[in-house]
């Protein structure tokens, strides 16, 4: 279902939306509902499972928050540091039931990263992966020592991150900010960034596209660094931050897709029943407006 941001906002933000389903015998249940980002004419969409099917649902927010069932990676201890940033963004992207062997390709819009090609070790309900974006370095996340375009933080939600062996990304970067330089992914490995074997995978438009191996998900950076530091550790004599600041990127909006090499049986998450404090529908106050879905 989509909601427009304005009317989120006014109403809480994105984490106090919620779908409602009112079932024929007048039983009004609230479901777990994720956001999984814009639309291309920006229109914010929630997704949220049924396990009773198919009958009236609702999109309202709630004044008290529900205790959230996903359990993301642990992101990394704070350390003193972090800059402010004026330019985040976020997107999200998710598959249905996997199993150990297969191959999920999650497409993401709005953001560097174009696409995420995740190897499951064990069989999993469902993926669901947000990346978040910005072009200052966060709070909490150390200094790297090299010359960052961008961070980007990835959070694995509905799966255990012992069910992934790796995961592939391809990202994009614009060819005058690399000025003739290339591009390294790095990874924050509890403390310590290190770098990725960072390989070029052609052109999109006026971005040049590379795609690098992860054993998992933590924060990333988008390192530039001369030609010969692409496939291993950056060397010693990149600038150091605070670099001179790079131009930002723009990317298109566009509905968050999914792919899967192979079709697996859905099978949908557990639900927790989640209680109500109160729900709000715009200015009207307190009232439900179901739509028939049959």
């Amino acid at each position: 279902m989509t909601v427009s941001p304005d009317r989120v906002d006014a109403n809480g933000g994105s984490t106090a939306i919620r779908i409602f389903r009112q079932g024929d015998d007048g039983v009004t249940e609230v479901l777990n509902t994720t956001s999984l980002g814009t639309t291309a004419d920006g229109m914010m969409i929630f997704e949220a499972f049924s396990p009773s099917g198919f009958s009236s649902f609702a999109i309202a927010a709630t004044t008290a928050q529900p205790t959230p069932t996903p359990t993301p990676i642990p992101t990394p201890a704070p350390v003193p540091g972090g800059d402010s940033d004026s330019s985040t963004t976020f997107s999200a992207a998710t598959t249905g039931a996997l199993r150990a062997g297969e191959t999920a390709s999650l497409s993401v819009s709005n953001s560097p990263v174009t696409l995420i090609a995740v190897d499951m070790k064990t069989d999993a309900p469902a993926l669901l992966v947000t990346v978040t974006d910005q072009q200052n370095r966060p709070d909490g996340v150390p200094l790297s020592g090299n010359n960052i375009w961008r961070y980007l933080s990835f959070t694995l939600y509905r799966a255990d991150p012992a069910a992934i062996a790796d995961a592939m990304i391809t990202f994009g970067v614009p060819e005058d900010v690399l000025g003739g330089k290339t591009a390294v992914l790095m990874r924050l490995n509890g403390q310590e960034w290190e770098s990725l074997p960072t390989e070029p995978a052609g052109t999109d438009g006026k971005n040049l596209l590379f795609t690098a191996e992860t054993p998992g998900f933590s924060w990333f950076a988008i390192a530039i660094v001369d030609a010969a530091a692409s496939t291993g550790d950056v060397p010693e004599g990149v600038p150091t931050e605070p670099a001179e600041q790079l131009p930002a990127a723009t990317f298109t909006p566009a509905s968050p897709t999914t792919q899967a090499t192979t079709t697996p049986t859905s099978v949908p998450p557990t639900q927790t029943p989640l209680p109500i404090a109160g729900v709000l529908f715009g200015a009207a106050g307190i009232a439900f407006l179901f739509r028939r879905m049959r």
